[in-house]
């Protein structure tokens, strides 16, 4: 009998967090993507996630996100691999890169540094699996000519883009089922905020929280992450009024 360490796919060392997201067109395939990127960290899916995102363009959004959130990697696949790496480039510390052969998974990582890989469910899925092996197991090649590239790219996602979080410190009042609590962001952006309070304070589910303390500028809010200092929340479902608050908050 073979010992099962030689059974696995060589890989390059883990990631901490795998990001996975797949839409209707494509899920067919997260089985053996998923069996594979389990050796690479620990791997988020966000089909079990809540609430649960039923598109393209949200599972897309959702894996950047989380993504972001726990500075990891990303993995997404639609039917065609376009959709999802669309969305994914509208989120400022996201580098997406669609990949069709393990070509593209070795410059999109060697030249382009990208954190976020995008699959078509048009390709098989051994071949995605080797895809996958190939951006995991490729590193930046961090010579002048490249970190000047990327440096532009970043300097562009500054002039386009919000920021992903800045120090902002506002109240933000949770809607409890028995009271409310004024809760003080340490870092805000348009897609959650870090909050710094005891980690349990907050339920798993659905959060209910407002910009007023008469409740206005509501948004729908959940818990992705716990550590000892605080809790990070992604808003989920906000109203116009809140997110053009928030605009005026993150210019200011």
């Amino acid at each position: 009998m073979q010992n099962a360490q030689f059974d696995k796919p060589q890989f390059a060392p883990p990631s901490p967090v795998v990001v996975y997201g797949a839409d209707h067109n494509a899920d067919w395939q997260s089985e053996q993507l998923r069996s594979s990127l389990r050796y690479l960290g620990d791997v988020i899916d966000v089909s079990e996630t809540e609430p649960k995102p039923d598109n393209f363009v949200d599972i897309s959004s959702r894996v950047c996100v989380l993504t972001l959130l726990h500075g990891g990697v990303g993995v997404i696949i639609c039917g065609t691999g376009i959709g999802v790496s669309i969305v994914a480039n509208k989120h400022r510390g996201i580098y997406a890169a669609r990949c069709m052969s393990t070509v593209d998974a070795n410059d999109c990582k060697v030249i382009n540094n990208a954190n976020v890989l995008c699959l078509s469910g048009k390709t098989t899925v051994d071949e995605n699996v080797r895809i996958i092996k190939e951006f995991f197991a490729t590193r930046f090649e961090a010579i002048d000519r490249r970190m000047d590239r990327v440096r532009r790219i970043a300097s562009v996602e500054s002039h386009n883009f919000l920021p992903t979080g800045v120090p902002v410190q506002i109240v933000l009042l949770w809607h409890g089922p028995y009271s409310d609590s004024a809760l003080i962001t340490e870092y805000l952006s348009p897609a959650g905020a870090f909050l710094r309070c005891d980690p349990s304070l907050l339920p798993d589910g659905p959060l209910s929280l407002s910009l007023s303390e008469k409740g206005m500028f509501r948004v729908q809010a959940q818990v992705v992450k716990r550590d000892l200092t605080g809790v990070a929340i992604e808003f989920t479902n906000g109203s116009e009024e809140f997110y053009q608050a928030l605009s005026r908050i993150l210019a200011g």
